[in-house]
């Protein structure tokens, strides 16, 4: 093998593996994956503060209700 053999072999590997785009599908799927998981977990952080906030509000205005049976 000569030089010039030897360099043409070695860009011609490098060229087969940046071109090479198996498993980029799977690199996007973990990335898009992840990124609804962080969002669903901030939504849901605040959407439990406000139902919580929202369930003491009621608690406090139905604590003193009397309902009676009519009979």
């Amino acid at each position: 093998m000569t030089d010039k053999t030897t360099k043409t072999l070695a860009q011609d590997t490098m060229a087969r593996f940046v071109d090479n785009e198996e498993g980029a599908v799977t690199v996007d799927w973990i990335v898009l994956t992840a990124a609804v998981v962080g969002l669903a977990a901030v939504g849901g952080g605040s959407i439990n503060d406000a139902v919580t906030a929202l369930g003491g509000d009621i608690a406090d205005e139905t604590a003193d209700v009397s309902v009676e049976n009519g009979n």
